[in-house]
């Protein structure tokens, strides 16, 4: 786990805010929009094309999408300002690999050759490059896309480089929102490399936002 967290905000499980069905859509819509602008801020830099699809949303306790999380291998969590109120996203060893070698400007075959020697060792200096792009391309622009829904200030938490410390992040009984999506990078010669992720936001996350202003 690398990260630094200070503070803890008590949160009451017994009862807690809940979704209400009419917000739903609104959720989704949003959370739409911020992948979007994801893949928009990646490409900004990025010498790949970048195309970034979603798969089905899914409402539900977190215990209930751990058997889907088993192919990720590390990741990273954010929060607002209350400690409960989390969110983050699982990759692959794959995803990993491609978002630093975008950042050092090198090719699908450095990504691929990387991969292949199942490099788990993460230096200090990939990590601060991680960290910056998770800043950059996750955190600004989860604050822009979510802004009209109330002004809070996502933060990194925690880089995570492990499944479990991953898991160990969201509680098995609160509820979440996972949308899994797939990077599709491809170079100048349309050679094409898809690699992995899941965004979860948990409730009490997204209950921070009045989605009801639009």
């Amino acid at each position: 786990m690398i990260g630094n967290e200070n503070e803890v905000t008590k949160y009451d499980f017994k009862s807690p805010k809940r979704l209400l069905d009419e917000e739903i859509p609104i959720i989704r819509k949003g959370l739409t929009h911020y992948i979007d602008l994801v893949e928009q801020s990646i490409s900004d830099y990025n010498h790949f094309r970048l195309n970034i699809t979603k798969g089905d949303f899914e409402f539900t306790k977190f215990e209930n999408i751990r058997s889907k999380l088993i192919d990720f291998s590390s990741g990273w969590t954010g929060r607002l300002e209350s400690n409960y109120a989390k969110y983050g996203c699982f990759w692959d060893q794959e995803t990993f690999s491609s978002l630093l070698y975008i950042r050092l400007k090198g090719s699908l075959e450095g990504i691929e050759n990387r991969i292949l020697l199942r490099k788990n060792l993460i230096t200090d200096f990939e990590i601060s490059i991680i960290e910056d792009i998770i800043i950059k391309d996750f955190h600004k622009t989860l604050f822009y896309s979510f802004a009209a829904y109330g002004n809070k200030k996502p933060r990194l938490q925690n880089i995570e480089t492990s499944l479990i410390e991953m898991e160990d992040n969201f509680e098995s009984k609160e509820l979440v929102v996972s949308i899994p999506i797939q990077f599709h990078w491809k170079d100048l010669d349309s050679n094409e490399l898809i690699t992995k992720a899941c965004m979860i936001f948990n409730q009490q996350f997204l209950r921070e936002y009045n989605w009801r202003t639009i």
